[in-house]
């Protein structure tokens, strides 16, 4: 049974989104734009994909440029972060779900308030501790503090207590599975959906984290997009490269938006 919107609805809906996409599609006629021409004509007025290619190019070949290093940097950095940090979510909310054990009730309630903690917050104290342990000025000072994200695992242990029957897992264990196998077997199927959109959102906060990596690196070749960018372009090739670098988390979306699309659904008709 299909929802009907309101009109009402359906116009805030469709402002919305052209608010939203204004500054998308300004970047993308920016970029196809020959360089210094940017100022010249008209923002609504697109270039061409050969421009926009030959810009791109340029940007990731030119001798003086370090675009190429960020980038690398950034797409490691964030990569790593996000898969480990779904892994910690996966064990923490898992454990959190299933287990009961002494002081469970005071975890759920640390979690849920290290959720609501501001990141920025958090990156003087980060910094201390990192550089008591010469971390500081290293990949790790950027990768280690977006493994830790609550949000994650609070979602695991929600969508788990709606979703996983637990007359399954207790059959499993009469019928004497280990419980890394009822995990394994069991565990991981049913959080493959709230797992993906975990990834999907520490991916982008990752990916556009700005504040830690300007604190924690020093080193130009350990910059990540954001920070590089800030530092070292201005004018046109800002724009292609402010371009460039929102592509890896809208690629991101739209993959893992079809996962999670197909994942719900399959749930859904079960």
């Amino acid at each position: 049974m299909k929802l009907k919107l309101h009109p009402a609805a359906k116009l805030f809906l469709i402002t919305l989104g052209v608010y939203f996409a204004i500054p998308t599609v300004w970047l993308f006629f920016g970029a196809s734009k020959p360089i210094g021409q940017l100022e010249s004509s008209p923002w609504y007025k697109p270039g061409s994909f050969i421009t926009l290619f030959e810009n791109i190019k340029h940007l990731f070949t030119s001798t003086n440029s370090q675009y190429t290093q960020w980038f690398q940097n950034s797409l490691i950095y964030t990569t790593t972060s996000s898969l480990i940090a779904v892994l910690c979510c996966c064990l923490a909310g898992y454990g959190l779900s299933i287990y009961k054990f002494k002081g469970r009730k005071l975890l759920q309630v640390i979690v849920i308030f290290l959720a609501m903690v501001p990141s920025n917050a958090l990156v003087l104290p980060i910094y201390l501790t990192f550089s008591k342990f010469n971390l500081v000025n290293t990949p790790w000072s950027v990768i280690l503090p977006g493994v830790v994200y609550p949000l994650g695992t609070f979602l695991v242990y929600i969508y788990l207590r709606i979703n996983l029957n637990f007359e399954i897992v207790d059959a499993a264990r009469m019928d004497r599975c280990s419980e890394f196998r009822i995990f394994y077997k069991i565990g991981i199927h049913a959080m493959v959906p709230v797992l993906v959109i975990i990834f999907l959102f520490s991916f982008v906060q990752n990916w556009n984290a700005y504040f830690l990596p300007m604190v924690m690196l020093s080193e130009t070749k350990l910059y990540t997009l954001p920070v590089g960018l800030s530092s070292s372009y201005g004018g046109s090739w800002l724009v292609v490269a402010t371009f460039m670098s929102m592509l890896p988390a809208m690629l991101v979306f739209l993959v893992l938006q079809k996962r999670i699309e197909m994942n719900f659904s399959f749930q859904n008709q079960k």
